[in-house]
């Protein structure tokens, strides 16, 4: 079984960068890489913050996308939902930010 810890790269030693808000894009920005990981329309999936509870579209977060990866973050509260890091070939998801994810079996395929 492979192992599901992230390879380790030159940045892990060192703490990210924050994210500014001149540096965001709203998140259909990131339906690419989400409709690569997912048979389904993302952006229009309901993300509940587990930060402050605020339900948005995923469309409607705020994205910030970097050559490592993508975070995805509430505009209500600056919590991180999702965190996206696509590495040799894998791709890797942190899903804690979010206390729920809802999407209607109506949603459009990618």
């Amino acid at each position: 079984m492979p192992s599901t810890d992230m390879p380790p790269t030159e940045m892990n030693g060192n703490p990210p960068p924050r994210e500014s808000a001149d540096q965001h894009l709203d998140g259909n920005a990131a339906g690419g890489v989400l409709g690569a990981i997912f048979p389904f329309e993302m952006t229009m999936a309901m993300a509940t913050c587990s930060g402050c509870g605020t339900t948005n579209p995923l469309g409607a977060v705020m994205a910030y996308i970097y050559g490592m990866g993508t975070i995805l973050r509430c505009p209500t509260c600056d919590t991180v939902l999702i965190r996206i890091a696509h590495i040799r070939g894998r791709y890797y998801l942190d899903l804690r930010g979010m206390q729920l994810l809802q999407f209607s079996e109506e949603t459009p395929s990618a």
